[in-house]
């Protein structure tokens, strides 16, 4: 899933693709070796309308870029290290918020 973000904001912003011109893409590549659910459910995404069909507004530029912390995280990491059982890639994600 991070490689689809990353790949998107690419396109997005380096690229300087329009919300359907991304759908079109990963549609595309849903057809080649790439085929998965989630470069299927990313394509429909990209091109679901917020408003009324041909508005222009898409629901995925609506979405805001943000995360919140609701700490069931850090009390995994917490509860890791009291049972001495490593967990770098939770902690690493953690760390990364």
């Amino acid at each position: 899933m991070q490689l689809i973000a990353e790949i998107y904001d690419v396109l997005k912003v380096a690229g300087n693709l329009d919300n359907l011109a991304l759908k079109r893409c990963f549609e595309d590549w849903n057809q080649s070796e790439l085929q998965s659910y989630l470069i299927e459910i990313t394509a429909v995404i990209l091109g679901k309308e917020a408003g009324e069909k041909g508005s222009g507004t898409y629901v995925v530029d609506q979405i805001l870029d943000q995360t919140g912390m609701k700490g069931t995280g850090r009390w995994t990491v917490q509860e890791a290290a009291e049972k001495s059982a490593p967990c770098p890639t939770l902690s690493s994600a953690l760390d990364a918020r």
